[in-house]
């Protein structure tokens, strides 16, 4: 089995849920497996497929910080992304792991999350974290058969949704927790104590690995677990256009971020160095 890996540079909240929806379509039509390792910029919360927006996020904190609201084509709760936040990969592949059982698939595309934060020097396991506290609205706080904890603390979770035979996988692998930027962005019920007491990112344990170090680690993690090989590749130009299209007519239209009617795009904004709105 191959397996196409594109590592992108922090990118457009919106145009990275619409490039992993044009590769799902593309697979759909006949295209490649692939796994999309990347960056966000500006500053975003995403939220799940089903999440609703107004009792998940301070959304007009949100958008005096410059922090972007947008809705993945996966399912979960919300989460915070950020260059130098966190690492975001996107899985898109037919065959078994699309046919088995959502959880078992998780946590076997999990498991390779796991494998790579093992090659980084971490004690990464793969299973729900004991003792999360689960919350309404923050995904990292819900225990979950793909969660990834070191420690004892989550430090990566995932969604997947399937069509057509073909399945979707995001995950999130944080970096360092910002604990006073989730709880004024998001509504979630845990204080700041349980947050920091559950939740973790890499650096924030120990890991010594750059951007580019994390992202091959991923590669090589991910497609041993799904004995793949991983070959380096780009988009081809029909997925450049799909993404280009979804992008436009779905990821930036408020109605799909906010279907209650909803906040128009946040504005880019500057920010200072080390988070939004600081």
């Amino acid at each position: 089995m191959r397996l196409r890996l594109i590592i992108h540079p922090p990118m457009d909240p919106r145009l990275n849920m619409a490039l992993d929806e044009a590769l799902l379509n593309s697979r759909i039509a006949g295209g490649e497996d692939t796994l999309r390792v990347y960056a966000w910029m500006p500053w975003a919360v995403s939220l799940g497929r089903r999440q609703d927006p107004w009792s998940a996020v301070r959304l007009g904190a949100a958008a005096r910080a410059g922090v972007l609201v947008v809705r993945r084509p996966t399912g979960g709760l919300a989460l915070i992304h950020g260059l130098g936040v966190d690492l975001t990969y996107s899985v898109v592949v037919g065959g078994e792991p699309a046919s088995i059982p959502v959880d078992e698939s998780a946590a076997r595309i999990a498991e390779g999350v796991a494998a790579a934060l093992r090659a980084l020097g971490l004690p990464a396991r793969v299973g729900p974290v004991e003792g999360l506290p689960g919350d309404p609205v923050v995904c990292m706080l819900n225990p979950g058969a793909s969660d990834v904890s070191v420690q004892g603390r989550k430090v990566s979770g995932s969604a997947q949704t399937r069509r057509r035979g073909v399945a979707l996988q995001h995950g999130s692998v944080l970096l360092r927790l910002d604990a006073g930027l989730w709880l004024r962005l998001l509504k979630g019920r845990a204080g700041r104590s349980e947050l920091e007491g559950h939740v973790a990112g890499i650096w924030d344990l120990g890991a010594h690995a750059g951007l580019d170090e994390v992202a091959w680690a991923l590669a090589e993690g991910i497609a041993g677990t799904l004995g793949a090989r991983v070959e380096p590749g780009t988009l081809t130009a029909w997925e450049a256009g799909e993404a280009v299209r979804l992008l436009y007519s779905k990821y930036s239209m408020p109605g799909w971020s906010h279907p209650a009617g909803g906040l128009p795009p946040t504005p880019w904004v500057s920010r200072r160095q080390g988070g939004p709105g600081r």
